[in-house]
């Protein structure tokens, strides 16, 4: 077994959890977190994704139960604590891809970082895009690291110079 960490940004989920030692795609921890308990937004803690034809992620869903903080999972009463110190409602929260206009649009994107803080998961062009669902030719998850989804704005031309 080896200890991850899986937080997706916006969504005020960060758990760290046990997988077992043969997941090597970001999408099997998310499939481990889930279990079969979790893989349903009805449920508090609850953790669902919708997957493009092209294996790619177009939304993500948390049933935020209100007991967490970035501290740690301290009971609230409701409501948990954000990054920024403010107070957030018990629900089921979602962020999914979109076209915000002709030039850009909001598309996910994660990381993989190893318990020293490197970013494991950097694509060289060379290498070319991998899906979540894949398992990565450069590297592997290792007890200690953190995987880090978040739902980017970008542009396709550049708006100035």
């Amino acid at each position: 077994m080896k200890e991850v960490t899986l937080r997706i940004v916006g969504l005020f989920f960060n758990k760290k959890f046990k997988i077992n030692d043969t997941v090597n795609t970001v999408q099997g921890v998310m499939d481990a977190y889930r279990g079969t308990t979790r893989n349903t937004t009805s449920v508090p803690g609850g953790l669902t994704y919708t997957v493009e034809p092209d294996n790619t992620i177009k939304k993500i869903s948390f049933n935020f139960d209100g007991r967490y903080d970035f501290e740690g999972d301290i009971p609230a009463n409701g409501s948990g604590l954000s990054l920024a110190g403010r107070n957030i409602p018990a629900r089921v929260y979602s962020l999914s891809e979109r076209k915000l206009g002709v030039n850009s649009q909001l598309a996910w994107q994660y990381y993989v970082i190893d318990k020293h803080g490197k970013n494991k998961s950097r694509t060289l062009q060379a290498q070319g895009f991998k899906p979540f669902g894949e398992a990565p030719a450069n590297y592997t998850i290792q007890d200690g690291d953190t995987i880090i989804w978040r739902l980017l704005a970008i542009n396709y031309i550049p708006t100035g110079y």
